[in-house]
């Protein structure tokens, strides 16, 4: 799967790009509907509906958020990765940042943030169910629309993968092996830990190898911003494999199917 995509973005790398924020936006918002449903408290996140709204929400946060409120940057960002391949499709892309456009996204997705509340309120309103879930979603929304409106956005998604997705993730991971499981339960967090560790590190080998590949193979003039667009498109030929993965994962977990 990741050698096809990575076909793709040679061939037509804006449109692997816009690719790659559709994955990232579901999948994003995918692990924190499992994070709300599986580490905290999530009853008002009942219905498939409740999930597709949340997902939605929370994967627009770190996707859409950063260009609305930094749009230089992004564009920056975006032209960069795809000059990488072919300067020129640089300006399909261009409507994205106009004005107007920005102002329709930003409009729309603020009015979609609080009619999803509204919407997995509703179980608190018609039941005795404590608020206490949906009174930490909101927060937690309030709080991630503020920080990716105000921080640059490259440091404000490298921040948010490295220590909100990830983490969870790898909390996620970790309880699915028994025995890592086991320590967990006994407070044993360094075995835990050494346990991802050691499974983790085949794959992340392969992974390093990749970007040596691209580094080798994509041209650029070894500037900081050519080395971070090759970084982020070996991220993007990583993410769709596993976004298959934990897809399954949630269907084996949960049933969902996410249609």
């Amino acid at each position: 799967m990741g050698g096809l995509y990575l076909a793709v973005w040679a061939v037509s790398p804006a449109v692997a790009l816009v690719a790659f924020l559709g994955m990232t936006w579901f999948h994003w918002g995918q692990g924190d509907v499992f994070a709300l449903r599986a580490f905290g408290e999530a009853d008002h996140i009942r219905t498939r509906s409740d999930r597709w709204a949340s997902l939605i929400v929370r994967g627009g946060l770190p996707m859409l958020v950063p260009l609305l409120g930094q749009p230089e940057g992004y564009q920056r960002v975006v032209n960069g990765i795809i000059e990488l391949f072919d300067p020129s499709a640089t300006a399909a892309l261009t409507p994205l940042f106009r004005l107007d456009t920005r102002l329709a996204l930003g409009v729309g997705f603020g009015v979609f943030t609080l009619s999803s509340l509204l919407w997995t309120a509703r179980h608190v309103w018609k039941s005795d169910t404590s608020a206490a879930g949906i009174t930490w979603d909101a927060v937690e929304i309030g709080v991630l629309w503020v920080f990716f409106w105000l921080v640059p956005p490259v440091f404000a998604v490298g921040l948010y993968f490295a220590v909100w997705h990830a983490v969870r993730h790898i909390g996620r991971l970790a309880i699915v092996d028994p025995a890592a499981r086991d320590a967990l339960d006994a407070g044993e967090w360094p075995t835990a830990l050494w346990r991802f560790y050691r499974d983790a590190t085949p794959l992340t080998i392969a992974s390093l190898a990749l970007f040596v590949g691209l580094y080798v193979w994509v041209p650029t003039d070894g500037s900081l911003n050519a080395l971070l667009a090759i970084y982020l498109v070996g991220i993007a030929v990583l993410t769709l494999p596993h976004v298959a993965v934990v897809t399954w994962m949630d269907r084996v977990q949960y049933g969902e199917t996410y249609h």
